[in-house]
């Protein structure tokens, strides 16, 4: 089990994270966290961002990259779950 201060550093780096890629995409914060695996190809480099609002016409699906300062970290995350 890992201690309490490890485990809260590693969550706030989490967050830190996701929130350096939503800056440097241009990804909305909720629409990071509303991520599922099956929005994220590994294979083609990118993320299907679901609903989105803003320039698109109502609700809309867009593409966005997704970046290799974070793939790792993504793909060790989601092949744990």
């Amino acid at each position: 089990m890992q201690p309490k201060p490890k485990k809260l550093l590693d969550q706030v780096r989490d967050t830190l994270r996701l929130k350096n890629y939503a800056y440097r995409t241009g990804v909305r914060l909720m629409a990071c966290l509303r991520l599922w695996v099956k929005d994220v190809n590994f294979v083609r480099q990118q993320i299907t961002v679901r609903d989105t609002k803003g320039d698109t016409k109502g609700n809309e699906d867009r593409v966005t990259m997704l970046l290799q300062s974070v793939a790792a970290s993504l793909h060790a995350t989601a092949s744990s779950g």
